[in-house]
C-alpha cells in the first residue's frame, strides 16, 4: 500500500508537471510578443461580438431539435454535447442574434469566464444561451483567440476585465474592450500549428496518467478484496 501511494503521488505529479509546462510555453509565447505584434482591443479584430440569449427557457427545452449551448457545454478548446439541451427550429429563428456557426468562438461569461471553444464545422447549427459569441474578422484566426483566452496569460487578463462582485462576468462590454497582443495572422496559424502539437502531447500524458491511477486504484481495491 505504501508503494501504490508513492506511485499514485508521481502519476500526479506528472500530470500536474506537463500541465504546468504545456502553460508556461502558452503563457511565455503570448507575454513576449514580437515588434510586429499589435496591441489592440478585441472589437477591432472581430466582425461581430454578442451575447447569446438572456431569459427563462424552462419551457422552451424539447426533446431533440436544434443544440442549444450554455456555459456547461464549453470546455477549453472543446465545445461538449453531452447533456446538451435542444430547441425546436421555430424558437432558433426568433433567436437569430444568438445563432452559432462554424467558426465561431463561445465564450463563458459566467462562473469560468473566458474559457472558449471554437464551433466545429460537424455541428452547422447552434444557439445558446449566456455564453459571448466572437465572429472573428480578417485579422484574427478563431483558434488563435481561443488558445489565447483558454492560455492562464489571456485568463488573466480576462479577470482584469471581468466584472462584478460575488461572480465574475466576461460581459460584451469587457469583451469588445479588453486588450490583447495580436500577431499577423501567418504568425497565428503558426502558433496555433505549434502549440496544438503540444496540447495533443500533453492530452497523451494526460490520458497514461489517468490510466495509471485507475490501475493504481484497482489494484488497491483487488489487494483488499482479497485480503478480508
Amino acid at each position: 500500500f505504501e508503494g501504490l501511494t508513492r506511485a499514485k503521488e508521481n502519476a500526479e505529479t506528472n500530470l500536474q508537471n506537463a500541465r504546468e509546462l504545456f502553460e508556461s510555453t502558452v503563457s511565455d509565447l503570448l507575454s513576449h510578443p514580437a515588434n510586429n505584434w499589435e496591441l489592440g482591443k478585441l472589437v477591432d479584430y472581430c466582425e461581430k461580438i454578442t451575447v447569446g440569449h438572456v431569459g427563462p427557457m424552462a419551457t422552451k427545452y424539447v426533446d431533440g431539435g436544434v443544440p442549444f449551448l450554455r456555459s456547461q457545454n464549453v470546455r477549453p478548446f472543446k465545445i461538449d454535447l453531452e447533456n446538451v439541451k435542444f430547441i425546436d427550429d421555430e424558437f432558433h429563428k426568433e433567436l437569430k442574434k444568438s445563432e452559432l456557426c462554424p467558426g465561431d468562438v463561445a465564450i463563458v461569461r459566467t462562473g469560468y469566464p473566458g474559457t472558449c471553444a471554437v464551433i466545429p464545422s460537424d455541428l452547422p447549427v447552434a444557439n445558446c444561451a449566456d455564453l459571448v459569441i466572437a465572429k472573428t474578422g480578417p485579422k484574427l484566426n478563431p483558434h488563435f483567440l481561443s488558445l489565447l483566452l483558454n492560455s492562464d496569460y489571456g485568463k488573466g487578463l480576462v479577470a482584469g476585465a471581468s466584472v462584478g462582485a460575488a461572480q465574475k462576468h466576461f460581459n460584451v462590454g469587457a469583451a469588445k474592450q479588453a486588450e490583447f497582443y495580436f500577431p499577423p495572422v501567418c504568425v497565428q496559424e503558426e502558433l496555433v500549428d505549434k502549440l496544438n502539437v503540444a496540447r495533443n502531447d500533453l492530452a497523451s500524458l494526460e490520458d497514461i496518467s489517468i490510466a495509471k491511477l485507475t490501475d493504481i486504484a484497482d489494484l488497491r481495491q483487488s489487494l483488499l478484496q482479497k485480503a478480508f
